[in-house]
Parts: C-alpha cells; structure tokens; sequence
C-alpha cells in the first residue's frame, strides 16, 4: 500500500449486524441500533485536532435493508453500498469500529471490498476484538493498521505519524506493518496482569486515556440521531 502524503478526511464506520435465527425461523433477538459511542469519541478527538471525520453508521443508515445467510439475518448498508458511500465521501483513511467477535467475518469482507475499490486507503480496525486478537486480524493483508484500548489519544497520534509527525513506533498501543513485517509498539511492555488471551485492556501504556477531562464530548452531530430515536436501541456500555 502507498501511504497517501496527507490525511485530513477521516471516514469511521459502524458495520452492520446481523440476528441468528432458529430452524423454527424466530430470531435469537430483535433487531436493534446502539448509538455507536466509540467512533462518536473518536471523531470527536479527530476535529479537535483538526482532522476532518465522517461517521457512516450502516445499522441505523441502512436498517430496514436485510439480506439472509442461514442461519443469519443480516440488516444495514450491504457492502456494496457501504463501498458507493466511501466513494462518495473521498476518505484519506478508514476506520472500523469491531465490538464483536461474531461479525469480524464480515467485517474482513468489507475490508476486502474496500481495498480493492481503493486500495491506497489505510484501513485501520479498533474495537473489543481488534483489542483482544490484533496478531489475528494483522494477518488479513486488507487490515493495514490495529488500535487497541479506547483510542481517543492513539488514534489522533496514529494521523499524525502518517502525517510525518512522529514515527509509527511511538505512537502507543498501535499493530502496523513495516517492510511486509507485522510490528506493535506494545512489544516489550509489561503487562499490569499477568495472563494470555484478552489482556490488552490489563496493559499499561495501553492507549487507554489516563486524563479524562481533556477529551471532548461525542460528535453526536455527525450521525443519524432522528433516526437512532425511532429504531429499537441497546445498551451504550462505557468504561469512564
């Protein structure tokens, strides 16, 4: 991948989800759109810092569009509307937000559909299972970076290191490749809690913001709120 020389516009994107159903046809639950808190924080980080973010929530965008897979119901922008709305907002960089392990699968599939589409665009993963398995998603050639913890202050460190102002190495708790080699700025660095598995979180220097009242508030204004009110909602889980 050629980096691109300046990123400015930051596109983040919700993925969609999607319901197991039963042989007997009922769904596992019902459908629901959870405002997506974390890339709300995120881009409200960027344009505090003058970055330019856009947030695509493809569950509540696209919500009433469903396709099924057996066993699964899926609902949101399909990937290819996902691809027709990167294309129109002209992104110099694109960030996916993983909550969950269960549609990583899908999520490589979009990954995959983007970087064909525009291959010179970083894609960067953060969330619950890039956090927890981000060796394994750096194994996907379609992932160029993984941030892991609450990126609030990592993930602007992580736009301007691109930006030549400071190099990948120290921008902290980053996965990025160099040379073809998959490296982490978190080699070397004792864990807080000893253990294996999802132990990021337990890490010190983990990216997690330590001060908190610098942070701004979610960009609330750069997604579909209106319609967030009027679809089923879940639960908005946050460690502060």
């Amino acid at each position: 991948m050629a980096m691109q020389a300046k990123i400015n516009r930051v596109l983040l994107l919700n993925p969609p989800s999607k319901v197991f159903i039963y042989p007997d046809g009922q769904p596992a639950h019902r459908k629901h759109c959870t405002p997506p808190i974390g890339i709300a924080y995120l881009a409200a980080s960027a344009l505090k810092h003058g970055y330019e973010p856009i947030l695509v929530d493809s569950v509540v965008e696209g919500y009433d569009n469903e396709w099924f897979i057996e066993p699964f119901l899926y609902y949101g922008l399909d990937t290819k509307a996902i691809v027709a709305r990167v294309a129109a907002a002209k992104p110099d960089l694109i960030g996916i937000s993983v909550l969950f392990s269960n549609i990583i699968k899908e999520v490589f599939e979009v990954c995959a559909a983007l970087k064909a589409e525009f291959p010179d665009t970083p894609i960067v993963l953060g969330g619950h299972h890039p956090t927890g398995a981000a060796a394994e998603c750096m194994k996907n050639p379609n992932v160029d970076f993984v941030v892991l913890g609450e990126a609030d202050v990592t993930f602007v460190q992580l736009l301007d290191s691109l930006n030549g102002k400071l190099p990948l190495a120290d921008v902290p708790a980053l996965y990025y490749r160099e040379n073809g080699a998959v490296k982490s700025t978190m080699d070397g660095v004792k864990a807080a809690v000893e253990g294996e598995g999802w132990r990021y979180y337990n890490r010190k220097d983990a990216g997690i913001p330590v001060e908190l009242d610098p942070l701004p508030f979610p960009a609330w204004h750069l997604l579909p709120i209106a319609d967030q009110r009027e679809r089923p909602r879940g639960n908005s889980l946050a460690a502060r």
